[in-house]
This record gives C-alpha cells, sequence and structure tokens, in this order.
C-alpha cells in the first residue's frame, strides 16, 4: 500500500507540475479587471434574443419592428426586471437597438459584425485584426447600452486560442467592455483555462425529451445534470478569477419532423416526430434559476426569448420542406418519434408567438423580480468556508457571507421537489439565533435538534415545487465562528493519512473538468480508512503546536464545540463511519448516516479516524469551532 501511494503521489505530482506549467504560460493579459466591468458589478438577469425571430413575431403582433423591439424590451425590464439582454445573428444596426435597450436600464450583448465578417474565412492578419476591433469600438464608442461584445456562441475547445486572440484585439480597441462566448459544458475547461474572458457562460440545456438518448431524461437525470453543471462552472470560475454566468434552457427544440402551435401557442407534434429537447414546466423554470443561485453563479441568461415563427398547420397541406429534412434526420438516427399526436402543453420559448409572455416567461420574471431587490448581495458574496445551514432532501442550502460583513450569513435555500409544495426542515449550528427570509420577511422558529451527540437548532420553511428563498442569520454573541481546517485532496501534499484507500481524480460528467477523492481501495476484507491527527497541544512542544489543537483544548477547557463535517458520496447507511479517539486510543464510533449534518467532535479527541465502504468518495473534510457561549463580544 506505501508502494502504491508513493507511486500515486509521484503521479500527482507530475500532474500538479504539468497544470501549473500551462498555467504559467497563459499572458498577463488573462488577468480580469481588477474593478470588473459594469456588466460584471451586478447579477446579470437576462434573456437570449434570436434576431433572426423579431420581424416573424413583430408581424404577428401587428406591429412595426422597432416599435415592437421597444415594446419588448419595456416588458423585459418592467414586467420580468431583465437588466441584460444577450443578442445574436443581428440586426443590422445593433447600436440602434443598444439605444433602446439603455432607455429601460437595460445592457445589450451585443455581436460584432465588422469582425466576425473578416474572420469567416480564417484567422485575418494582425493589422486587419486591429482594423476590424476599431471598427467595431468606433461604432459603439458613443453607445450608452452596450454591456460586452458576444463573439460566438458555442465554440469548441480547438477554437480557444482563436477566440481569445479575438478578445484581445477588441480588448485593445475598447477596454471598456468584454467580449463574451456562450460555450458548450464540455468545453468549459478550456475556456477557463486557457483563455482571458473575464466572464464564461455555458448552456445547460439538460432536459431531454422523452426517451431523448443523447440529452438527460427523465425529470430527475435532467435536474442531476444540471446541477453538476452549474456547480462546476462556479468551482472552476473561483479557480480561474472568472465571472460565472450559466444559460439555462427555456425552449422546447423545434422537432424533428411535423410541428404546429395550437391556439394557446403551444407545441403540438404530429406522428412521425421526435423532440430533443422539451420544454422544463414551470416548477423547473423556478428550480434552475434557484439551483444557479445556490450554486453561487453571478448570472442567469435563459436561452431563448422569442417563439420561432411556424405558420404551419396540418390543414394547409404537406409539410414545409425544412420538416420533412428533419424528420429525415430524427429517423436516420433512429429517434424515438411519436405515432401518434402529441400536445406538449409547453410552449417554445419565454415568449408565445407574437408578443404575448408565456407563463414560463412570467415565472422567470417572477424570480428575478426578487432577485433584483437582493442584486448587491447576489453580486458581491461569495460561498462561505464554514456553512451554518444544512438538510437532507428534498431540501438543498448554500451559505453565504458579504466581505465586509463578517457578523452575518445568507442562506440559500431550493425545495428540488418540482411536483409538490414542501415544509423543509432546515438546521442549523446552535449558536443560530434567529432567520429572517427575505423573501417575505418571516422569520421561523427555531428549536433544538438532537443529532446522536450533536444539538443543533432547526427550523420549517415552506417553498412551492423548485422554488428557493434566502435566509439571513443572525448568531449568539455576534460571530458564525471559524474554519479551521479543510482538506479537499486536491494537493500533493494531503493532512491526513490513508489507509486501504486510494487517492483519485475522478472525471466529472460532460467532461467539465475533474475532482479529487478518496475510495476504499480493493483489498479484501479491509474497510478504507482517512486519519486525522495533531488534535491536541497537551504533549506539543511550542513550535509543534497547531491552532487546530488548540481548539481542542479550548473545547476540554468548556470554551468551544469543535464540529466535523465530510462531504462526498454516500450511498446506503454506514458508507461512512467515524471513531473519534482519546490519548489512550479510546473512544467511541458515530455511524454517521446523516451525511449532510456536521458531527460534534468530543473534546478529549485527539485523533479522528473516518472508515470508508465500498462506493463511498469522500471529497472534503472541514472541522468548525464555534464559540460555547455568548460572553464575548469581541471575535473568538
Amino acid at each position: 500500500m506505501r508502494h502504491g501511494m508513493l507511486i500515486g503521489l509521484i503521479l500527482a505530482a507530475m500532474l500538479t507540475s504539468f497544470v501549473q506549467a500551462a498555467e504559467d504560460r497563459v499572458s498577463e493579459s488573462m488577468s480580469p479587471s481588477p474593478v470588473g466591468y459594469a456588466i460584471e458589478r451586478t447579477f446579470a438577469r437576462g434573456v437570449y434574443w434570436p434576431w433572426e425571430m423579431t420581424a416573424g413575431n413583430a408581424r404577428l403582433a401587428g406591429k412595426e419592428m422597432w416599435a415592437f423591439v421597444d415594446d419588448m424590451l419595456a416588458m423585459l425590464h418592467d414586467k420580468w426586471n431583465v437588466n441584460v439582454v444577450w443578442l445574436v445573428n443581428g440586426p443590422d444596426d445593433p447600436a440602434r437597438f443598444c439605444e433602446l435597450a439603455a432607455r429601460h436600464d437595460i445592457l445589450a450583448c451585443c455581436p460584432p459584425f465588422e469582425m466576425q465578417h473578416a474572420c469567416v474565412w480564417g484567422m485575418p492578419l494582425d493589422a486587419d485584426l486591429a482594423k476590424s476591433a476599431k471598427l467595431v469600438a468606433d461604432k459603439f464608442r458613443n453607445t450608452t447600452g452596450l454591456g460586452a461584445y458576444v463573439l460566438e456562441d458555442e465554440p469548441r475547445s480547438y477554437e480557444a486560442q482563436q477566440q481569445d486572440v479575438y478578445r484581445r484585439f477588441l480588448a485593445q480597441a475598447d477596454p471598456t467592455r468584454p467580449a463574451l462566448i456562450v460555450s458548450m459544458v464540455g468545453d468549459l475547461e478550456t475556456y477557463m483555462r486557457q483563455t482571458g474572458f473575464p466572464v464564461l457562460c455555458t448552456d445547460a440545456y439538460m432536459f431531454g425529451g422523452p426517451g431523448c438518448t443523447t440529452i438527460p431524461n427523465p425529470a430527475s437525470a435532467s435536474m442531476s445534470a444540471y446541477r453538476g453543471a452549474v456547480a462546476a462552472l462556479v468551482e472552476m470560475a473561483g479557480r480561474y478569477g472568472k465571472t460565472p454566468w450559466i444559460m439555462p434552457q427555456s425552449y422546447g427544440s423545434m422537432p424533428h419532423g411535423p410541428w404546429w402551435y395550437d391556439e394557446q401557442g403551444h407545441i403540438v407534434l404530429e406522428p412521425q416526430s421526435y423532440m430533443q429537447f422539451r420544454m422544463p414546466t414551470i416548477a423547473e423554470m423556478h428550480w434552475q434559476t434557484w439551483e444557479a443561485v445556490r450554486a453561487g453563479c453571478r448570472g442567469v441568461v435563459y436561452f431563448h426569448f422569442l417563439a420561432p415563427d411556424n405558420p404551419w398547420t396540418p390543414e394547409r397541406g404537406p409539410m414545409p420542406e425544412g420538416m420533412a429534412g428533419a424528420q429525415a434526420y430524427g429517423k436516420a438516427i433512429e429517434a424515438p418519434m411519436v405515432k401518434q399526436r402529441v400536445n406538449t402543453g409547453q410552449p417554445a420559448s419565454l415568449m408565445l408567438p407574437g408578443d404575448k409572455p408565456s407563463a414560463h416567461g412570467q415565472a422567470m420574471g417572477e424570480d428575478f423580480t426578487f432577485l433584483a431587490t437582493q442584486d448587491h448581495l447576489l453580486a458581491n458574496w461569495r460561498i462561505a468556508d464554514m456553512p451554518v445551514a444544512f438538510a437532507d432532501a428534498p431540501a438543498s442550502v448554500q451559505t453565504f457571507e458579504l466581505p465586509g460583513d463578517p457578523a452575518t450569513r445568507y442562506v440559500v435555500v431550493v425545495n428540488d421537489d418540482v411536483q409538490t409544495a414542501q415544509t423543509l426542515k432546515i438546521a442549523f449550528l446552535p449558536n443560530v439565533v434567529s432567520v429572517r427570509n427575505l423573501r417575505d420577511g418571516s422569520t421561523p422558529a427555531l428549536a433544538g435538534l438532537t443529532m446522536g451527540n450533536t444539538e443543533l437548532m432547526s427550523g420549517d420553511l415552506m417553498l412551492g415545487p423548485g422554488q428557493g428563498t434566502i435566509l439571513q442569520a443572525s448568531f449568539q454573541g455576534g460571530w458564525p465562528g471559524l474554519c479551521l481546517y479543510q482538506e479537499d485532496f486536491s494537493q500533493t501534499n494531503l493532512t491526513v493519512t490513508l489507509e486501504h484507500a486510494d487517492w483519485v481524480l475522478e472525471p466529472r460528467p460532460f467532461n467539465m473538468g475533474s475532482g479529487w477523492s478518496v475510495r476504499k481501495s480493493h483489498a479484501p476484507l479491509k474497510q478504507g480508512k482517512i486519519t486525522l491527527e495533531r488534535l491536541s497541544n497537551a504533549t506539543a512542544t511550542p513550535a509543534l503546536r497547531t491552532t487546530l489543537a488548540g481548539a481542542m483544548d479550548q473545547a476540554a477547557r468548556g470554551q468551544a464545540h469543535v464540529y466535523l463535517h465530510v462531504e462526498g458520496d454516500f450511498p446506503r447507511p454506514e458508507s461512512l463511519v467515524v471513531n473519534f479517539l482519546d490519548a489512550e486510543g479510546k473512544g467511541g464510533w458515530n455511524k454517521a448516516n446523516n451525511y449532510a449534518m456536521p458531527t460534534l467532535v468530543p473534546s478529549q479527541t485527539r485523533k479522528i479516524e473516518m472508515e470508508i465502504r465500498d462506493g463511498a468518495a469522500v471529497r472534503r473534510v472541514s472541522l468548525w469551532r464555534i464559540p460555547a457561549s455568548p460572553a464575548s463580544t469581541t471575535q473568538p
């Protein structure tokens, strides 16, 4: 085992050196603006506007096109609290669109056509790139509504250096606005690591149609994939100094085969048609927004805004040529074609054909309206080192802290049940004395909660299907506590020892990077073991004394409480068993079946042994300290 561990350390060191060398090769131009662009100083609440759908919807609404655009921008701001529009494929006069957007306090992200046209047939010479970038900057120089330049939709990983060249030339011509791209999830890591885009957005379209073999389905699989995507996005953005935006799904794809709109503007599939993507339900729309907030995204831009123009119905005769071609493709890939007419009951986008909003768009607007009231929080907070709230399914939580406000924590709570409203039980560390629901101003009552040897507080919170909220937590004595120790297995100098356990680098789904974890090795009749020592200063020389051991000494004197929290995958009861050992090697064991909850570390503990069973994976081990009493008015 020691030999295997040595090989693993050598390989990990080589990998770390390789990654560092790659990062060192990145030019200084990758560093984002120290202050941030204007579009980064707010939480982006946005929609993706395909310009080619504008004229058809204006015609259906009986309006002149630019009057229709002005009306849509007014609705986006006034009704849905949108502050960013991601514009693609037009118009010929993007500055005009930006000026209209500015009247409605919306920032437009527009394509730089002169530069795109110059690059259609390959990479131009440097002088030509500089000239094109200057033409773009001059066009928008006095335009107040432009927030960013949109370079390309879904460029692939092999185009990363090319896209970054365009970004650099635009930055030289116009240093006041960033360039953006939206990547597919599998290409995101390349753009995180190899480019200098300060804002990175990925499109997580995870709601596949029934029986689809390429997009996750059913709903449980779709939600799991989306959750993994936003978590990976935020983690990588933090590592590489980017602002993370997510582009969730608000559309049902134009089917492979014949389809039409019913009187309500909902998609109807004809026989021998196939829908690769389905429109998320209204509850799933709420859930996508709130899960992005819980993960720590700094922007949510929904794809897409306007409805595709489709005047065809079966009564009009044979399907159009485009539909026939799509149907042939669906058959060629052996897609699960429907055998009879299916009314999906869902719109194709946030808008119905014309100028009427869909219920899905209104649901998005409802969430954006609340989030607009919390813009300062959402644009500036960060995930806290030490969580103060915990929950079991169907609730998910995340704790945030706001720089400059060390005495307050904020907790995002999401109801993962997209079918039913739930009364969720949220557990808090015992020094939480009150919580306030920022969405409705209520203050849930807190009561004691005993879990094994651990005393916590808990409160009930009612949330509708897929809904979320933000709680503001206050603390006994005015201080939340401190994170004293954390091991996430991402570096070669591990602070724990491993026995019959493998330290492995595991790829995330959809090629969204990778992460380290510890799993039980294949040694027969053996449990994997992770051991944390040095938990006492009692016999240590002054040079070897540690803050962590000092906290345990405080616990032994009744001045503090120390909590253990282990994160990872634990598929069954007793997947993880924690042993707390005293100075003589004696102690108790804790069957940590409530894996979302922290565990109180007994005050005489000198060593912690964590046994992991088959199928379990440990990804982070943390120790926190909170004061035992509210006596102190200074930071403990």
